[in-house]
């Protein structure tokens, strides 16, 4: 059955019209705050935080508190050196509020840049600029390593990773890695375009996917432009020193990684030819895993962990190591005699990206490379005593 239309029309203008009331309400309730508040405004340099505090407004503080007044329509932060009127529709930048009495406190969800300036505004016309400003004797960012380490990659490679001693400027790293052939000719677009980039939470780790349309055979992207890298032949992976990090300043220097390349690997890890070097009890001395081959840096870091005898995990530290050929466990205590167990999550990855479970380009004709579904695998090894 459908409604009557002039009341829906009705019910629709009487809709705008609370809204608006809402609205100004709203505009009416910050602007009593606003007329008795006195704000301070503290910018955390350390945390990169920003910090409101209010006084003289016991009424606002009450509400804030009981939740009367949310603290994302009173305060805001937006990018830029203009005043609030000027600001118009821009979007105010994301991060988390947290109330005490006399103070609310923003902590942006992407850590302030030194190289920005920003806007507080608190209601409508208490405004704020400030620029954090940099420590001074700061080292320059550098690009610390790049992964895989080893300089021989199989043909199929998928994935590179740079790691840097700040966090990195997001949007930049298509425009600021490129790969070159033996003749210095540029590979173009070898990477996929993700948006977002692929950073970890620290800001500075990127993954780049070389573009598995021409890793894999017999898919058209490959059929059309090539594969990226071929067996038998030498590149250069290249970093630009112009890439800016976080705080809008350049790279120490630049960065040039000459590789050769190999025969794609279209076989699986197998966790039966991995040498173990066990420990003796009584030490801690770290248990070693050779895999004989190099493996992907991120999946190997998170992969494995070892269990005692009782089903209890193990503290330690991890390294990956050996042109990332190795897996090194130091435990936080002592071994002790007895039977261990190692737990190897099924996404460990080699270069080309093939895990313990399937092959990444497969032959889907072949039997024999059907994908297995197992979460994890168990690795048993004996300490022996140390007496």
């Amino acid at each position: 059955m459908l409604g009557n239309p002039m009341s829906l029309e009705l019910t629709s203008k009487l809709g705008k019209t609370i809204t608006t009331c809402i609205s100004v309400l709203l505009v009416l309730i910050f602007s009593t705050y606003q007329a008795l508040a006195q704000v301070a405004f503290e910018v955390s340099q350390e945390n990169k935080h920003s910090v409101l505090s209010t006084f003289s407004n016991g009424a606002l503080i009450k509400a804030l508190m009981i939740g009367e007044v949310n603290p994302r329509d009173i305060f805001k932060i937006y990018v830029g050196a203009e005043e609030k009127e000027e600001i118009g529709d821009r979007s105010a930048i994301l991060g988390t509020y947290r109330t005490i009495p006399g103070q609310i406190i923003f902590e942006p969800l992407v850590p302030f840049s030194e190289a920005l300036p920003y806007l507080a505004v608190f209601g409508d016309s208490i405004e704020y600029q400030f620029q954090l400003t940099p420590p001074p004797n700061r080292p320059p960012t550098r690009l610390l390593e790049v992964y895989p380490t080893t300089d021989t990659v199989p043909a199929n490679l998928l994935k590179i990773y740079l790691q840097f001693s700040e966090p990195m400027r997001e949007g930049e790293v298509y425009d600021r890695v490129r790969i070159y052939g033996q003749n210095g000719d540029l590979i173009k677009n070898p990477f996929v375009p993700l948006h977002p980039e692929l950073w970890d939470t620290s800001g500075r780790m990127v993954t780049l996917w070389l573009d598995p349309g021409r890793v894999k055979r017999a898919l058209s992207s490959r059929e059309t432009y090539g594969p990226i890298i071929e067996d038998g032949r030498s590149y250069r992976l290249m970093v630009d020193t112009l890439w800016k990090d976080a705080h809008g300043h350049t790279l120490e220097t630049g960065f040039t990684k000459p590789f050769h390349v190999i025969p794609a690997d279209r076989t699986k890890p197998e966790t039966r030819i991995w040498q173990l070097t066990v420990p003796l009890s009584l030490t801690q001395n770290p248990l070693i895993i050779a895999f004989g081959e190099p493996m992907d840096f991120a999946t190997t870091q998170h992969a494995f962990s070892v269990w005692s005898a009782k089903g209890e995990p193990l503290a330690g530290l991890t390294e990956v190591t050996g042109n990332e050929k190795l897996w090194k466990f130091v435990p936080e205590k002592h071994w002790i005699s007895g039977i261990y167990r190692l737990k190897v999550y099924s996404k460990l990855e080699d270069l080309a990206g093939n895990n313990l479970n399937k092959v990444f380009d497969r032959d889907l004709a072949n039997e024999s490379m059907t994908p297995s579904e197992q979460e994890f695998y168990w690795v048993e090894f004996e300490v022996p005593d140390g007496k």
